[in-house]
């Protein structure tokens, strides 16, 4: 026993490390009882786990009639001594490869007796969860991508899932809540691919004369960078960064600009990604100001809102995000992609999902120095969104009467989240939801494996814990290195003196008429192939509408539906790359 035991936790930690870590303690979990036999079972609470007659008929009835699918999701509520799961893999081994698996096993001992008892191998290339609460798991779900999703099924143990009935019915009713959400996820997809083609076709002559990051790399070396989010505790450090502020390289994402300049602080750079005409709201009042400073630093991405860079007054520089998923893969936007085909020095940065991912990037591409977070609640701290001298409080203000005050604004929000509590900074639990969650897997440990990561600390006042990242308090690290940290000033950035390579206006129209005549073939091809031809012709080139394309065609059942979805599409981004074109005409 000892020795299947001790092969059970190697194999538990180099599969499933976040259980192999913690899964000592369940030796003295106490529960169930072994019960040899042929097969053997567990009992629990006086129950058996598995059928008391015959368990293999059991697994071979539980699992005979699945339809395993390419893009599926299967779940096992209850792993129990996991015959289920193993009748599952003999019997469709063909065809797993595509199909997401899921093990979920609350009672941490009945987990325990499998892993003394029995060879666990079969839980390779599963997702297991063991006494877990909900969190993971529907973070987990949450990330299953809906361009390939075709449903799911679960599998349920009833034995093994008595004891904890109340969780497993959770379980079940966040996946029915995920299955109905996948639709909406299509369309929001949809909408979000064509505004990134057509932002990023707007900013092209914007760009013209302007440089990507690459000379902006190791620019500020050796100074103190200082990241800073809107969160709600922003408030009570603003005092300590203004006082600060020429001993750090202040980098805002977008949300953060205006409370900053309110607060006398004008941010090094600020960090610009998302697509939405909302997010011109946090620099309207910048952009619009006589009194912008004309040293600060736009960073901003291909397929940000137009008007964002098109009014920045300052240096611009502009990059392409990189998209990672859960495995670590990364890859740009196929439309980012091409146009670095045409202006080869176009840099990226990396995107967890949110703007604080991309400046943390940014931060760890521009200096050398020790990267501090503020700001970055992840959390509804004190129950706002946001910090109160942000555009966001701003438009909560303005529309307060007698019976709609800030604070009801604010709660009516966070009632429309999906809000749970997480672990806090201060040991406590604070108030988040699950897109906070997906944010926040970004800091996991395939993300924290990036060159100088150990570097980033936790310098906000309250809010969530970030994963692997060590939490400092602001004011006492700036006093204590103090002494060891030199001034900084633009000058010493030299930003405006670094070496660029700014996009020409030939590269620029040749990047515009290549996707003019790709929108054109493509527009050609719609009208006289079937949507499967389409795809399968397109498939073998690599060309910037191939998502558009998948989305269509997942989204859509009917051929006509689905071309009339598509050149619609085309149609728009052609105009938009003629009117680019006239804009940039010598």
């Amino acid at each position: 026993m000892k020795e299947i035991t001790e092969k059970n936790l190697a194999f538990l930690k180099e599969h499933f490390p976040l259980v192999g870590h913690d899964v000592a303690w369940l030796r003295h979990t106490p529960g169930c009882e072994w019960m040899a036999g042929t097969p053997p079972n567990v009992l629990c609470n006086g129950i058996h786990c598995h059928a008391p007659k015959d368990p293999l008929k059991e697994a071979q009835r539980l699992v005979g009639n699945l339809n395993v699918k390419e893009g599926g999701l299967l779940v096992f509520m209850g792993i129990g001594l996991g015959y289920q799961i193993e009748a599952f893999k003999n019997m469709y081994r063909d065809n797993v490869s595509g199909l997401t698996v899921i093990c979920v096993e609350r009672n941490t001992s009945l987990f325990w007796q499998l892993v003394s008892h029995r060879d666990i191998s079969f839980l390779e290339g599963s997702h297991l969860f063991v006494g877990e609460d909900l969190v993971r798991i529907v973070e987990f779900i949450q990330t299953v991508d809906p361009l390939v999703f075709s449903g799911y099924r679960i599998v349920k143990l009833r034995g093994a899932c008595t004891v904890f009935e109340q969780y497993y019915r959770e379980v079940e009713g966040h996946l029915k809540n995920f299955l109905s959400s996948r639709l909406s996820d299509l369309l929001t997809m949809h909408a979000f691919d064509t505004l990134w083609l057509k932002n990023a076709i707007d900013n092209i002559p914007t760009f013209v004369g302007r440089s990507s990051i690459p000379p902006l790399e190791g620019v500020a070396e050796g100074a103190t960078a200082l990241v800073v989010g809107a969160g709600p505790s922003l408030r009570t450090q603003l005092a300590t960064i203004r006082k600060k502020q020429d001993q750090l390289l202040i980098i805002a994402c977008d949300t953060a600009l205006e409370p900053l300049c309110k607060a006398g602080i004008v941010p090094d750079f600020t960090v610009a990604v998302d697509a939405q005409y909302q997010n011109f709201l946090d620099f309207f009042s910048y952009a619009m100001s006589g009194d912008a400073r004309d040293d600060s630093v736009l960073v901003c991405d291909l397929t940000a809102y137009p008007k964002i860079p098109g009014h920045w007054h300052g240096p611009l520089f502009f990059f392409c995000t990189v998209h990672e998923d859960k495995s670590g893969r990364s890859d740009a936007h196929p439309i980012a992609t091409k146009f670095s085909s045409f202006y080869r020095p176009t840099g990226r940065l990396r995107c967890g999902g949110s703007v604080a991912s991309t400046a943390i990037d940014l931060a760890l591409f521009l200096c050398t120095g020790p990267v501090l977070l503020c700001g970055l609640d992840f959390a509804y701290t004190g129950f706002k969104t946001h910090v109160n001298s942000s555009p966001a409080y701003t438009l909560y203000y303005a529309g307060q009467d007698r019976l709609t005050t800030i604070s009801t604004s604010f709660l009516r929000r966070i009632a429309a989240r999906k809000t749970l509590y997480r672990n806090g900074i201060a040991k406590k639990r604070v108030l988040s939801d699950y897109m906070f969650g997906k944010y926040l897997s970004w800091f996991e440990p395939a993300g924290r494996a990036r060159d100088g990561f150990q570097r980033v600390f936790n310098a906000s006042a309250e809010g969530s814990e970030i994963p692997g990242i060590r939490h400092i308090d602001l004011d006492r690290y700036l006093k204590r290195s103090e002494a060891d940290t030199p001034p900084k000033s633009h000058a010493t950035l030299g930003v405006r003196s670094v070496s660029q390579k700014p996009l020409t206006r030939t590269a620029a129209r040749r990047f515009l008429y290549s996707v003019r005549n790709e929108i054109a073939e493509t527009k050609r091809l719609c009208s006289r192939l079937s949507p499967d031809a389409l795809k399968d012709t397109l498939s073998r080139s690599t060309t910037f509408l191939s998502q558009s394309i998948a989305l269509s065609l997942r989204l859509y059942k009917e051929e006509p539906q689905i071309k009339a979805g598509l050149m619609s599409i085309l149609t728009l981004l052609e105009g938009r790359v003629l009117h680019s074109i006239e804009l940039i005409k010598e």
